[in-house]
């Protein structure tokens, strides 16, 4: 991802694991413009990146998120675009599965 220029084109995560699993994601360092909620910009974005994930085919889909604040929006708000996708909020993913979220 850190190769990848911010608003360039197409997924900021598309790998294969070691046993051919294909591995989506995009990742958000958003932090709210609204106090509950996002602007409207942002949840343009959001919305364009979590069609990204539906429209594209993968055995793991992953939404990233560095903030927590944003992490409770997402999950309070938009779990509509959400369907097949795990939400995890970074860091804090790596050591506690809770901030890890699948919707199925």
């Amino acid at each position: 991802m850190a190769m990848k220029a911010q608003g360039s084109p197409g997924l900021d995560v598309d790998e294969t694991t070691s046993d051919g699993k294909s591995i989506i994601g995009e990742l958000k360092t958003t932090y709210p413009y609204k106090e509950s909620d996002l602007g409207a910009n942002q949840k343009n974005n959001f919305i364009k990146d979590f069609e990204k994930l539906k429209q594209n085919e993968a055995d793991y889909k992953y939404f990233f998120v560095t903030e927590s604040k944003t992490f409770e929006i997402v999950r309070s708000k938009y779990i509509q675009y959400l369907k097949g996708v795990n939400l995890v909020l970074l860091p804090q993913a790596l050591s506690n599965d809770e901030f890890v979220i699948t919707y199925s």
